[in-house]
C-alpha cells in the first residue's frame, strides 16, 4: 500500500523525469487509466486516501493500482503480477525507456530499489507533505535512501537539468478507447482533474518548506 501510495504521489516528478516516455502506450498513468481512480473524477489526493483505506489487503490495493483495466500490462506501475495464486510476485515499473548505456540501466535499478525502500520507510502522513516534484522526490530519495546508508553511484545522473520544481502532469491515452460522443465528455472531465492537480502542486510547492539539496 505504501509503495502504491508513493507511486501516485510521484507520478508528476517521475513523468519531469523521463519527458520522452509521457502517454507511451507501454507505460501509461495508473491515476489516469485506473477506471477505480480517475475514472469515476477522482483526484491525487482522493487516490492515495482510496489506497491507504485498503490497509493490508494486498488484493484491494492491487485492484485498486490496476482499477480492473484489461491492460494493467501496459501501466507504468503494473501490479497485477505482485499477487497471483496466493504467491507474492513482482512489481514492474515502467516508466523509464529503454536504457542508451550500462550506467543509465544501473541508474534506473537504483532508483526503484531505493524509491520502494524509502516508501516502505516513509510514514504516510509524512509522504502527504512532500511536494510532488522532482526537488521533492528528491529530498525523499535522500532522507529515504537504499539501507545501510548505501551510496547511490549512478543515480544522480537521472537529476541533471532537472529543476527542483519540475513537474509534468501525465499524458491521457484511455479516452481514446472510448467512442464519441462519450471520448469528449471524458477528456473534458479528465482535463479538469489535469487542471486542478496542477494547481494544487504549484500551490503546495510554494508553500512547501525548503527542502533544498
Amino acid at each position: 500500500m505504501r509503495i502504491a501510495s508513493a507511486a501516485v504521489h510521484f507520478e508528476p516528478a517521475i513523468e519531469a523525469l523521463v519527458p520522452g516516455r509521457r502517454g507511451h502506450p507501454d507505460a501509461e498513468s495508473n491515476w489516469l487509466n485506473s477506471v477505480l481512480m480517475a475514472g469515476p473524477w477522482t483526484d491525487r489526493p482522493g487516490c492515495i486516501r482510496g489506497l491507504n483505506a485498503k490497509g493490508n489487503s494486498l488484493v484491494g490495493v492491487m485492484d485498486l493500482m490496476d482499477g480492473g483495466y484489461h491492460h494493467a500490462h501496459k501501466l507504468a506501475w503494473d501490479c497485477a503480477c505482485a499477487y497471483s495464486t496466493g504467491n507474492w510476485g513482482s512489481i514492474n515499473f515502467r516508466r523509464p525507456g529503454p536504457s542508451r548505456s550500462p550506467d543509465e540501466a544501473i541508474a534506473w535499478m537504483e532508483f526503484t530499489i531505493s524509491f520502494m525502500r524509502g516508501a516502505i520507510r516513509c510514514p504516510l502522513e509524512l509522504l502527504e507533505s512532500i511536494p510532488s516534484t522532482v526537488g521533492g522526490l528528491r529530498w525523499f530519495m535522500r532522507e529515504f535512501q537504499l539501507a545501510n546508508g548505501e551510496p547511490h553511484d549512478y543515480m544522480p545522473a537521472l537529476w541533471r537539468g532537472c529543476l527542483q520544481d519540475a513537474f509534468a502532469e501525465p499524458v491521457l491515452t484511455a479516452f481514446n478507447a472510448y467512442p464519441q460522443p462519450a471520448r469528449d465528455t471524458l477528456l473534458a472531465r479528465w482535463n479538469v482533474l489535469i487542471a486542478k492537480d496542477r494547481r494544487r502542486i504549484e500551490e503546495f510547492s510554494k508553500g512547501a518548506k525548503d527542502k533544498s539539496l
